[in-house]
């Protein structure tokens, strides 16, 4: 099982690809990996989206929805068994919890699942969630401003994304933040609007805000290696959390 399971949450767009690959360079990876005791180092999970069941989604929700979620609850519930098997630092770019409390909770409020499509979704949520354990720290990377998200959606230039209404984005927005607000487990929000190619030293800040939480909740850190620049990257902390 990972030593540390760091879990990133956050709508469409929100960055997490992009956090989770920072994530792994330096500085940010001596800080992390100073909280690691005997484990074999530091690890992304990534998801790849499936871009052609994505695509039909998008053109008609209603037939495709209970498929998507089924599909992608799938996908999450084998990278879990894999960071299960991984003796390190897991990072995750998407988390179980979002399938069902998010996207499957959105769509079938907005009438995308039928209710017999969502109780039997929810059932099999509950039946296999029970059984795994929640991560070390849930990491949410939040953004207000749905056009925001938009504006990125549509820089990375994916065509089946292009026509995601905003009120779509908005819906799983409000919905993301009832998620955070309820999460029982160990959990820290980050204010994500900031342009992260703009302000270099965005993911190192962040790096350093979880080390702190990792240090509240007892995950002790190794003197020894933790790095010399350190104090250095606490300063000049320009972001809002």
């Amino acid at each position: 099982m990972a030593e540390v399971h760091l879990a990133f949450a956050g709508n469409i767009g929100v960055g997490k690809t992009e956090f989770t690959q920072q994530v792994l360079k330096e500085p940010n990876r001596a800080l992390l990996l100073s909280f690691l005791k005997k484990g074999k180092g530091m690890k992304a999970f990534q998801e790849v989206p499936e871009r052609r069941l994505l695509g039909e989604f998008y053109k008609d929700k209603q037939r495709w929805a209970f498929a998507s979620q089924m599909y992608y609850f799938t996908i999450r519930l084998n990278t879990l068994k894999r960071i299960q098997d991984f003796e390190g630092i897991a990072v995750q770019d998407r988390t179980i919890f979002e399938d069902k409390n998010v996207f499957g909770k959105t769509n079938f409020e907005l009438g995308n699942m039928h209710e017999l499509e969502y109780y039997v979704y929810d059932q099999t949520y509950k039946e296999i969630c029970n059984s795994f354990q929640p991560p070390t720290l849930l990491v949410y990377l939040k953004v207000n401003d749905v056009k925001v998200l938009k504006h990125r959606i549509s820089k990375r230039g994916r065509d089946e994304e292009k026509e995601i209404p905003v009120e779509y984005l908005q819906k799983l927005n409000d919905n993301y933040d009832k998620l955070f607000d309820e999460y029982p487990y160990h959990k820290i929000a980050v204010n994500a609007e900031t342009d992260m190619f703009e302000h270099p030293s965005y993911h190192t800040t962040v790096v350093c805000e979880i080390a702190q939480k990792l240090k509240k909740i007892g995950i002790k850190q190794k003197v020894d290696d933790e790095p010399a620049d350190q104090s250095m990257l606490m300063k000049g902390k320009d972001f809002n959390f």
